[in-house]
């Protein structure tokens, strides 16, 4: 067992503070605003210190689940396995940030079915043949005419199922339709065991300035050991997945 380091509150808000995260969001939000697609980056964190670095960064339409990505019309931008100062890091590192843009979404922030399998698989990672309990953050966000930034933050407790994501997947929809308000979304997420909150950034002379930042605190957590793993083990769950996913959104990959 290796020693990892805690993600304390103020160790979030710096990441959330510092040039590298603002310059990517600024980058997506661009993209999402100026071409209507969605767009979206990957923070990850070292497992045995205080230092965090772009993952990657993409635009156009993507479905994530598990690690997996499968891009219909979209492309990566940046990769830190093609960048030398971060390629050590990616092997020893967990996505401790997963944000995304909607595009069009200038009103209310909605996570889709999709997103919410995306927060279940940030709960746990693996680090060479160690599991860790992990408790990644997604970040779904929107960007308006006057390029301010809403990010409703959203982070799991527990692992989610396919049947629980269905079932709040159609209760997030049926209180969308009817009251469209992002703090009640929110309200809901938290009653079904979700930790989440509502955060913004507004245009300022240099970069973005964060507002709610004392919301972010409430995301800390420490990676917690739960033991040794099997490889063969772990690709046997992916696959029941990818299957439970692509049975929920009724997906065919038979001529994928």
């Amino acid at each position: 067992m290796k020693k990892t380091a805690k993600i304390t509150p103020e160790y979030l808000e710096n990441i959330f503070e510092s040039k590298l995260f603002k310059k990517s969001l600024k980058e997506c939000a661009d993209i999402t605003y100026q071409k209507g697609l969605e767009s979206g980056f990957r923070i990850s964190q070292n497992f045995n210190n205080n230092k965090f670095f772009l993952d990657n960064l993409s635009e156009g339409s993507c479905d994530h689940l598990g690690g997996i990505e499968q891009f219909t019309d979209g492309k990566i931008k940046y990769s830190a396995l093609e960048d030398r100062k971060n390629k050590e890091d990616i092997f020893n590192s967990y996505n401790i940030i997963h944000l995304h843009f909607h595009p069009h979404a200038t009103r209310t922030i909605f996570p889709s079915e999709a997103d919410l399998f995306v927060i279940s698989s940030l709960l746990n990672e693996t680090a060479e043949r160690e599991k860790y309990e992990i408790r990644g953050l997604c970040g779904i966000a929107s960007v308006n005419k006057r390029k301010k930034v809403k990010l409703m933050l959203i982070q799991p407790k527990i692992k989610l199922d396919s049947f629980f994501v269905e079932e709040l997947s159609d209760k997030l929809a049926d209180f969308y339709h009817t009251h469209n308000k992002e703090n009640q979304i929110v309200d809901i997420l938290r009653e079904s065991g979700l930790n989440a909150a509502m955060i913004s950034y507004k245009p300022a002379k240099i970069g973005y300035q964060l507002n709610n930042k004392d919301r972010i605190k409430q995301f800390a957590f420490s990676p917690r050991y739960i033991g040794k793993y099997n490889p063969v083990d772990i690709i046997g769950k992916k696959k029941k997945a990818i299957e439970e996913f692509d049975e929920v959104l009724e997906i065919d990959r038979t001529y994928w």
